[in-house]
């Protein structure tokens, strides 16, 4: 035999063809086969299982992993069909069942081949033994004729496909083929140019479901052959819908020749699986004037940051769909979730069906392959999310809102902004009239008046219709010497004149005036509106930079302490950039602490610092006292170097192991302050992440410690946790109104201070200004606290 027909024979590259064609709904489909012997031997075995126990995304983006899980490698069955585990396996749900059932009696009775009753009684089936078949009644033409749904032959048995589907469909199950095949040659590996246990894999989603395989080459012990190829492949139906009212096609591709590629969209031909991701998605592109219809209908449907959803009328979600809008001119959906829409919804996205062009975005593929929190880059979900933020942090550091919410009737105006599709004039004025509304009507008027003096006020007065939201917070802003403010009340007030000359009145030379200001003639409508929503994102950005600052507080230690702790995370990157082979992605330091240590350490931050504040000495005599009770021949030498394993074990294990510590290390990122806690909290945050620092510090200072390689690791922590106490110190002075913070600044400026000297030994000539810029910015905190 020629070798490479040989090597395309073990491949089984035909085998692999045939479990990868769709379940035709026409014909007769495989779906039990008994062991067969001979050079090529195959089994085929079908299970049922509720579609509720896979859980998508599968484990390491492995199914059969999944599949493992559930006990289904290791299983018996019972003579009533269903499976159960093997000792040691997992348990498996009570609906999970054989669709056909080997029924072996050893010599007793004659085997034979029983299909699922379930299967039999849905169908309405009567067996014809003479012809071994299953048949129903079913309308055919113009009358009724016996149908044949299942064929069954001694090793094999046979079932059309359109019935299978519809009792997935009816049952909410899938169907899972476990197929094995093993062929043999009388070459060997070498004479073949095969290695010893080469393995061939992969997993692919197919038009209904999924198939996984992997095919094993190694030298056999069957007599007569000296090579062995084992197929083992596990393909997974989804449950479907029939019926060709439910068919609708879409573009999917471009052949070589230019032509379109289409696919047909049907329940029965998607695999359900939830709003996760799946591997090798077939994806389908749209016009963005696809979501014209959803932002219009605002009451029924919402564009969220990639995702549609579809309310009733009691706002309770009827379905949602994962959508890719992270792009200028497109919107991306996978194949597996549109085909899940009703069939009027697959009609109205048919229209605006184009061919693919381009891939999906980062932003996508790392929210939903990855489940890495990215934002969206479009500019409709960038403004909602800074507006939901800004609220957030009003009533957390001001206590009342800058905006005021959006009355129920006008919610409208936040939900459907957007930058618009083509360069429509009404679509044009409709958004300037919603930004308008949300970023100057909503002005808190009355809060911002008490923030200015009798004396602008009195100035205001005399406007001729009277000061507006504008005037008071161009006021408040001046009153607090807020710099760089100027730019942004301009703009406030020019989107204020084109609502006002444009959207609500009569358009004339006002009107022409802001055209000529937002350069709307040059770059059209919709990018004139893209400019402008872009900039009104720079204004909550500006809006939540001020409250962070407590810049409309008064408080100038506010937003020193905000400055310094910008310092802080400035020098952190600069010493250790995330993106390196940094100080914390170096594991080899730890692979060196002894084992006990490790387990007297884990007893020091489980036990003992949470239940007292032990000072940095006193923890070192603990720790000399555990190690001589434990190995009383320990020398000093010993000691020392234990109590420098368990310093590395506590610098290491401190963000995971004690209270806060989490919460506090995302804080020193920059990440979410507290929103709608008291005061009390951030209170004790702050003395727990000074506890942090005293404990950081005491081991830096150690003699072992500075010495020692793990130098910077210490001084990593050292810094996060000083700028953990630093943001903790901003949100609790921002929030004690009537508390005397004026000590626990000045310890932070202390803290500081010795955190450089610190620092300055490992600090190279890149990072001498940054680390000046620190002091700098302690010493200016300094001076404010002495000034008050």
């Amino acid at each position: 035999m020629n070798l490479e027909k040989e090597r395309e024979r073990l491949s089984q590259a035909s085998r692999l063809q045939d479990l990868q064609d769709t379940l035709d709904p026409t014909s007769m489909v495989t779906v039990f086969l008994r062991p067969s012997a001979g050079s090529d031997r195959r089994h085929l075995s079908s299970i049922l299982i509720p579609v509720d126990q896979i859980k998508f995304p599968f484990p390491d983006n492995n199914w059969r992993t999944e599949l493992d899980l559930m006990g289904l490698r290791e299983f018996r069955w019972d003579s009533d069909g269903t499976w159960y585990p093997r000792l040691g396996a997992a348990e498996l749900d009570e609906r999970v069942r054989c669709l056909v059932i080997p029924r072996e009696f050893y010599g007793w009775k004659e085997d034979y081949l029983e299909i699922c009753e379930d299967f039999r009684l849905f169908n309405n089936l009567h067996f014809d033994k003479e012809a071994n078949k299953y048949l129903t009644r079913d309308r055919v033409d113009d009358g009724y004729a016996d149908v044949e749904v299942a064929v069954v032959e001694p090793n094999c048995v046979k079932m059309l496909g359109k019935k299978v589907r519809q009792f997935l469909l009816h049952t909410k199950m899938y169907l899972l083929l476990r197929f094995s095949s093993s062929a043999y040659s009388e070459y060997s590996l070498e004479e073949l140019g095969i290695c010893q246990n080469e393995v061939k894999s992969d997993e692919a989603e197919l038009p209904d479901g999924y198939l996984s395989w992997e095919c094993t080459y190694r030298e056999t012990r069957e007599e007569g052959y000296q090579t062995e190829s084992t197929l083992r492949a596990m393909r997974l139906i989804g449950y479907s819908k029939v019926g060709e009212k439910q068919s609708v096609e879409f573009i999917i591709g471009v052949d070589e020749n230019g032509h379109e590629i289409y696919h047909t969209s049907r329940l029965e031909s998607a695999m359900f699986i939830g709003t996760h991701w799946s591997p090798n998605p077939i994806v389908v592109h749209f016009n963005k004037e696809v979501l014209d219809e959803y932002y219009l209908k605002s009451d029924i449907y919402t564009v969220e940051d990639m995702v549609l959803l579809c309310h009733d009328d009691n706002g309770e979600a009827k379905w949602n769909l994962p959508i890719d809008d992270d792009h200028d001119g497109k919107v991306c959906v996978l194949l597996v979730f549109l085909s899940l829409l009703p069939y009027e919804e697959l009609l109205h996205w048919r229209k605006h069906n184009i061919p693919p062009e381009g891939d999906l975005s980062e932003t996508y593929y790392k929210r939903y392959a990855q489940e890495i929190p990215t934002e969206s880059k479009q500019l409709g979900h960038l403004f909602r999310n800074r507006y939901h933020r800004l609220n957030q942090l009003c009533n957390a550091g001001l206590g009342w809102e800058l905006l005021l919410p959006l009355d129920p009737g006008d919610k409208y105006h936040l939900r459907c902004l957007r930058v618009p599709f083509s360069d429509n004039q009404v679509d044009f004025d409709g958004l300037i009239l919603s930004l308008t509304k949300i970023l100057v009507d909503s002005l808190n008027q009355e809060r911002l008046k008490e923030l200015i003096s009798d004396q602008e006020q009195a100035k205001l007065d005399q406007k001729k219709d009277g000061p507006k939201g504008i005037d008071y917070l161009e006021a408040a802003l001046s009153s607090f010497k807020v710099e760089n403010a100027k730019c942004y009340i301009k703009f406030l007030r020019r989107l204020q004149g084109i609502r006002s000359t444009g959207s609500a009145h009569r358009k004339g030379k006002s009107y022409r005036r802001s055209v000529k200001y937002f350069k709307l003639e040059q770059l059209g409508l919709r990018q004139g509106f893209a400019e402008i929503l872009r900039l009104a994102i720079e204004v909550l950005e500006f809006f939540i930079h001020i409250v962070q600052r407590g810049e409309l507080s008064g408080r100038k230690e506010v937003s020193l302490l905000y400055d310094l702790n910008e310092r802080l995370g400035a020098l952190f990157e600069t010493l250790f950039p995330s993106e390196s082979e940094g100080v914390f992605t170096d594991e080899t330091w730890m692979r060196e602490t002894v084992q006990w240590s490790r387990h007297l350490a884990e007893f020091l931050l489980t036990k003992v610092v949470p239940k007292f504040d032990c000072t940095p000495s006193e923890l070192m005599n603990f720790c000399e006292q555990s190690i001589t009770s434990l190995n009383p021949d320990a020398t000093p030498a010993d000691i020392r170097s234990a109590i420098t394993d368990i310093a590395k074990v506590f610098i290491r294990e401190a963000p995971s192991q004690l209270q806060y510590a989490t919460s506090i290390l995302s804080q020193a990122e920059g990440t979410s302050m507290p929103t709608t806690e008291g005061f009390e909290k951030p209170a004790s945050r702050v003395t727990y992440s000074k506890k942090l620092v005293d404990f950081s510090l005491g081991f830096v200072n150690h003699d072992e410690v500075a010495d020692s390689a793990w130098y910077r690791h210490y001084v990593a922590h050292l810094l996060r946790y000083v700028s953990c106490y630093t943001a903790y110190t901003y949100t609790h002075v921002l929030r004690a109104e009537e508390l005397d913070s004026e000590p626990v600044i000045s310890e932070l400026v202390s803290i500081v201070r010795r955190a450089a000297d610190v620092t300055e030994r490992i600090a190279g000539d890149d990072a001498r200004s940054q680390l000046q810029t620190v002091r700098k910015a302690a010493e200016h905190l300094a001076q404010a606290i002495e000034q008050q």
